[in-house]
């Protein structure tokens, strides 16, 4: 099957994405796929990595973020009307996705932050 696109992650890992559906996880010193991403209807276009996820952009007209260590899928987007082509990010926050459709879309994602407490002796 075709592969359309990598994504280097250091330390030795590289993914790969592409025409049979999933995103695998490689080591590249062992020669071997460590993991494998499942949960596109489509193939895989594009990834990127945003705030400690790995983002995939698909022909299935979606975009899914990856929790990188267990493969799952903890968050899907439904983003187009037609496939997701390009991803972009920024500050760890904002997240751009382009289409086949000829739109470009702004996400913005923001983590809770632990509620603060009060300090002093009250």
């Amino acid at each position: 099957m075709p592969i359309w696109c990598l994504l280097e992650l250091g330390n030795n890992d590289l993914l790969s994405g592409g025409a049979d559906y999933v995103v695998k996880r490689w080591d590249l010193e062992a020669k071997t796929c460590t993991c494998t991403f499942e949960g596109h209807a489509g193939p895989i276009w594009c990834m990127t990595i945003l705030d400690g996820l790995l983002v995939t952009g698909s022909e299935d007209n979606t975009v899914k973020l990856w929790d990188l260590d267990t493969g799952e899928s903890v968050r899907t987007l439904l983003a187009h009307s037609n496939a997701i082509w390009g991803l972009s990010t920024a500050r760890d926050e904002i997240l751009v996705t382009g289409s086949w459709d000829k739109t470009l879309k702004i996400w913005t994602f923001v983590r809770p932050q632990p509620p603060k407490l009060p300090i002093g002796n009250k």
